[in-house]
């Protein structure tokens, strides 16, 4: 018994896992887990960087946001389901225990060094928000309002904070648009000139004047006066051809503008060019005030509207011509001494109209000097007496010729005497300062070189004209060197006497220099706005023009108008270091 029983405990413990299974009692399997899907929205300014978008449940989803280039998460908010993700030690966002799908939030992230600009303009068009980077000037655009035209930008709903022309702006912010009318105009910084032709008829000639009527506002009450009649045509050589043009005006009776003496003609100048806007202004002002120039003429910035349609910022300036308040020397005489007007102009000789003999004259220096293949080098034109006129006579014409090649032919051979008993040296001195200090391209004067002669009298230098091509604007114009181009001007220069002049004249000068800079400084607070209009009716400073010039100098690197007035600033702070320096030893 004993025995038996002994062998069913043995049987039972080894068939025990067959007796487990055959009844239904086997370990049950491990079931999968469950899987959840968790999305970072997308947005703007940076990438997120995960093992996937899949976590299986009960765990915790991991990630990373990188910032992109210019943008900054400093500041940034990450949420699941309205709650705040934290950090890990290795800067990585956790979502703990993810137990459904899930979307993660993300705000708060900025720019970084960018600044965005947004425009109300104010029941204009819409315009969309400008983006820059810190410390860059910021290009404002226009606003446009049917029956308004856009003045300027304010940081303010009221109006009343005005954003300057080349403001620094280092924060986000609305800006809102000012207006005017071109019929109520409020008061601005420049002066406006208005000009409607008969019937509205376009100016296309530089020959035939248009009948006009000639508004003056937006300045003092005693410059300002309505409808003068007056016609006005086109003027300028190669600058007729480009899109901003120079204009002529010519009132029926005699008009003075902005103080200046009353005259008939005036001149609207473009300086299309110039980007600074600056260089006519400064050297004509300049001539001005230098006491051996007997005229020369004044220049004003005003705004030009031409039949309703806004033009531009243009330069004012007289006439160049004989008449009692400029060149005032004796015209309508017979004798043979009266008084001459000339112009060195090389023009001259390409203009069918011209006949040499009778309009004009040309020299002969000796072949140093001659320009090879250029007859038209060195033409004197008589602006008066003029060949029409009654009084002219050929005994005139002669007369003047003989003289200038006298002229000539002294200057050449360094005879100072007879020089100085032809010339009047203190016009020569100034008129020549000119072109030293604002190293004029122009300086050999092929054109614009302006000399007059009054019965009886020396020949005299004036007035001066035409320097947009000056202060660095084209190659060859040395900041620190002295400009010899002129071979009159290096003729004189090897005169002992007139060298020592001229030397003396520029060290009495320091006020005449010093008021250069402060006309700097004026027009960039006077006219800040105007030159913003300007430049957005001309969208042309990112423009190289001309092209054979600017392409050789500085000038092309230079994208802004604040760019071209800091060259023109600082070009001539170098010339004027320079001639401190130096000239009491050339």
């Amino acid at each position: 018994m004993k025995n038996k029983t002994m062998r069913f405990i043995l049987i039972t413990v080894l068939m025990g896992p067959f007796l487990l299974w055959a009844t239904g009692c086997a370990p049950e399997e491990t079931a999968e887990p469950k899987m959840y899907t968790v999305v970072v929205e997308e947005g703007e300014g940076y990438t997120v960087q995960a093992e996937g978008t899949s976590v299986e449940e009960g765990r915790s989803f991991i990630f990373s946001m990188i910032a992109l280039e210019d943008y900054d998460l400093s500041e940034v908010t990450v949420t699941a389901d309205g709650t705040a993700l934290e950090k890990d030690d290795r800067g990585r966002y956790v979502l703990p225990n993810v137990r459904k799908h899930t979307i993660v939030r993300v705000s708060g992230v900025k720019l970084r060094n960018l600044v965005t600009l947004t425009f109300d303009t104010q029941g204009g068009g819409e315009l969309d928000s400008l983006t820059f980077r810190l410390g860059e000037t910021p290009k404002l655009p226009s606003a446009k309002k049917t029956g308004f035209a856009f003045s300027h930008w304010c940081s303010d709903p009221a109006l009343q904070e005005k954003i300057p022309l080349g403001a620094e702006i280092d924060q986000n912010m609305m800006l809102y648009a000012a207006y005017r009318g071109i019929n109520d105009i409020v008061e601005l910084d420049t002066p406006i000139l208005i000009i409607h032709t008969e019937e509205l008829a376009p100016v296309l000639s530089k020959e035939d004047y248009i009948a006009a009527t000639v508004t003056v506002t937006n300045t003092i009450d005693e410059y300002e006066f309505a409808n003068n009649t007056a016609g006005i045509r086109g003027r300028g050589n190669f600058t007729w051809d480009l899109e901003k043009k120079g204009y002529r005006i010519k009132f029926d009776q005699r008009t003075e503008m902005f103080g200046e003496e009353a005259a008939k003609n005036w001149t609207l100048i473009p300086n299309h060019t110039d980007k600074s806007l600056l260089r006519n202004y400064l050297a004509l002002n300049f001539a001005t005030r230098l006491d051996n120039i007997a005229w020369s003429s004044t220049a004003r910035h005003v705004e030009l509207y031409l039949n309703n349609e806004y033009l531009g910022l243009y330069l004012l300036c007289e006439q160049n011509q004989v008449d009692e308040t400029r060149v005032n020397i004796e015209e309508g005489s017979t004798d043979t001494d009266t008084g001459f007007f000339i112009e060195r102009d090389r023009y001259a000789f390409h203009e069918e109209e011209m006949i040499e003999g009778l309009d004009y004259f040309t020299t002969s220096p000796s072949e140093t000097y001659i320009i090879p293949g250029d007859p038209a080098a060195y033409c004197y034109v008589l602006k008066s007496p003029e060949s029409d006129d009654d009084n002219y006579t050929s005994a005139q014409f002669e007369f003047i010729r003989d003289y200038i090649v006298m002229v000539e032919n002294a200057i050449i051979a360094g005879d100072y005497n007879m020089f100085i008993s032809l010339c009047d040296e203190g016009s020569f001195i100034d008129y020549f300062m000119v072109d030293q200090v604002f190293t004029n391209w122009e300086a050999n004067r092929l054109s614009s070189f302006y000399m007059f002669k009054d019965k009886g009298g020396k020949l005299k230098l004036g007035p001066l004209w035409d320097f947009d091509l000056a202060v660095g604007f084209s190659p060859g114009q040395p900041r620190n060197a002295f400009v010899t181009e002129n071979y009159w001007f290096m003729c004189l220069m090897d005169m002992p006497e007139f060298k020592q002049h001229f030397i003396q004249r520029y060290l009495e000068l320091d006020a005449q220099i010093e008021a250069i800079f402060e006309d700097i400084e004026y027009t960039l607070e006077a006219h800040s706005l105007a030159i913003h209009h300007n430049f957005e009716k001309w969208d042309i400073t990112e423009v190289i023009y001309p092209e054979d010039y600017n392409s050789q100098t500085p000038m092309q690197y230079l994208k802004t108008y604040e760019a071209h007035a800091e060259f023109v600033e600082q070009f001539l702070s170098d010339r004027v270091s320079f001639l401190n320096t130096n000239i009491e030893n050339w």
